[in-house]
């Protein structure tokens, strides 16, 4: 019998960003949850527990680290959390994940990267990535555009 799916759920204030990441994961295996808001992430948290959850840094409801420090305090947690941000100095973003114990992924990597980095991070929480989602992981990054860093996508879509 296959395994289910594993569920990662995406908070991003930037839908664009949300909807790379999610065709990506989805694209790999993934089942993907995306929201917007931190506030609907920590009630999406309490009532499906994803085996992976990646948080924006700037958000302008709340800091990305601020909402990764409640959902660990919480009677309910995802097995990895991922920092996902563009912006902040590897200096910054290794304070933030030093002091919460997570791991982080930048937006400012290539497709491939990026579910390399996501992969990674669901083995090191023990959670059995199954041959499938490695193999469509593969197949997605090599369907995708080269030379595109995830935190400048916006700066090739079209209106």
């Amino acid at each position: 019998m296959m395994p289910a799916p594993l569920l990662v759920l995406i908070v991003d204030d930037v839908q664009v960003n949300l909807n790379l990441a999610s065709y990506l994961l989805t694209g790999a295996g993934f089942n993907v949850i995306t929201t917007q808001s931190p506030a609907h992430a920590l009630d999406l948290i309490s009532r499906c527990t994803p085996d992976l959850v990646l948080v924006d840094q700037h958000m302008p409801q709340m800091r990305g680290s601020e909402l990764i420090a409640i959902m660990l305090a919480g009677a309910t947690t995802p097995e990895s959390v991922l920092l996902f941000s563009a912006t902040m100095t590897d200096e910054a973003q290794g304070e933030v994940i030093s002091r919460l114990g997570i791991g982080r992924v930048s937006k400012g990597v290539t497709p491939q990267r990026f579910l390399t980095d996501v992969v990674d991070a669901l083995q090191r929480a023990g959670c059995q990535v199954p041959d499938q989602a490695i193999a469509l992981a593969t197949a997605v990054v090599r369907a995708a555009p080269t030379g595109i860093e995830l935190g400048r996508l916006s700066e090739y879509v079209t209106s």
